[in-house]
């Protein structure tokens, strides 16, 4: 019995290894199908699977084409968000449907697409935007877009995207921020009468308190003072609405101005500052100031002792990236995606109520552009940009 059972399974290896070359041949014939085609014939037609697949899917989905100047295709569900067909859309020309966009919001859609153009890796690119329904509310949109279609000489001619309906979140953060802006309101009269106090007893009794009793003032002092700072942080965080109208402005003397306000800091660190040629650029002064007074206390906080600071700028076809680099230790990997979330200090240090960068960031945001960090040892630089092109 054991013979005939180990003759029978040298006859199925044989087999085995027989079907194992025959299919190894099959493989190697040209019009073998590729097994991710294969996949897709077994759920039908190609055509039918995709259309099915627009169809059923939950986001809205649809292409623009930017010679067009519209979508030239969207699904059911793009209808059912924002209430258009493809014959209402192809009735729009270019103006038209860039009209749709919420005014403040449409310099960020162009710059979106510019960057959308300019990825080669095919990664999908977000932005939030509103977008006005058919029936003329305003709905807040968050699109995901990639090239679809290039032309010979590699522009991208069209772009895929899908979105989804986040008004309700975005109604939920403005009402947290508006209570934010609340409530930083109503805490700086306290902290202010705190400090105020904390003076006044000083002047009246500083000389007869003991040596603990001089320090728990001070502590108090000092603690009511980071209160304040933080209080003043949360409103500009969240107070933080542009003016109607960008000013073209020289950034030189807008940099000139920001470093004559801190001219104590800097000389007490011994701080040798260097600049490329900063352009004009339409911008909102007060926030661009903001936003470097911001970045030089940071780099201040966390820079070499022998600090460093160059202001930078790189030009590209369609935009200037400026920023501010210094000396100072690299930032960990683990904390470059939460350095402009706010009350995240970052590297362990305790100084500042971790505001300094989410108010760069709100800047930035207000311009329509983009913030980043750059950092390896011996250096760490803040890039931005804030405007599409220079005057």
């Amino acid at each position: 019995m054991v013979e005939a059972l180990t003759l029978e399974l040298d006859a199925a290896r044989q087999r085995i290894r027989y079907l194992e070359t025959q299919l190894e041949r099959v493989r190697s014939t040209p019009n073998y199908p590729h097994p991710d085609h294969a996949r897709i014939d077994m759920l039908g037609d190609t055509d039918h699977f995709f259309r099915q697949l627009g169809q059923h899917t939950v986001c809205g989905v649809y292409v623009y084409d930017l010679v067009a100047g519209h979508n030239v295709y969207v699904n059911p569900r793009y209808t059912e968000l924002l209430g258009y067909t493809l014959a209402d859309l192809d009735a729009l020309d270019r103006d038209g449907f860039i009209a749709l966009f919420h005014p403040d919001d449409r310099e960020r859609v162009l710059t979106h697409m510019v960057e959308v153009g300019e990825r080669r890796d095919d990664k999908p690119v977000p932005v939030e935007f509103r977008f006005r329904h058919k029936d003329g509310a305003w709905v807040w949109c968050r699109s995901y877009d990639v090239a679809f279609e290039r032309g010979p000489n590699g522009r991208m001619l069209r772009f895929i995207g899908s979105l989804i309906d986040i008004t309700n979140v975005m109604e939920a953060k403005e009402a947290r921020g508006q209570f934010a802006r609340m409530a930083a309101h109503d805490l700086r009269a306290p902290t202010r009468r705190i400090r105020q106090y904390v003076e006044l007893l000083t002047d009246e009794v500083g000389d007869e308190l003991s040596t603990d009793a001089a320090s728990l003032l001070d502590a108090i002092d000092q603690q009511a003072g980071r209160m304040h700072a933080l209080v003043s942080g949360i409103r500009r965080l969240t107070g933080m609405v542009p003016p109607a109208d960008r000013t073209f402005a020289p950034l030189e003397d807008l940099v000139d101005q920001v470093l004559e306000a801190v001219p104590l800091d800097l000389q007490s660190r011994s701080v040798h500052v260097l600049r490329d040629r900063l352009p004009v650029l339409p911008i909102y002064p007060e926030l661009v100031q903001t936003l470097y007074t911001n970045l030089i206390a940071n780099a201040l906080h966390y820079g070499d002792p022998n600090l460093v600071l160059q202001f930078t700028v790189a030009r590209t076809p369609d935009s200037v990236v400026l920023g501010l680099r210094n000396n100072g230790p690299p930032i960990p990997d683990a904390l470059l995606e939460t350095v402009f979330v706010p009350f995240r200090r970052g590297r362990g240090r305790s100084a500042g109520p971790g505001l300094g960068l989410p108010i760069c960031k709100r800047v930035v945001d207000c311009h329509h552009g983009r913030i980043w960090i750059e950092t390896e040892p011996g250096h760490t630089h803040v890039r931005f940009t804030l405007a599409r092109s220079a005057a």
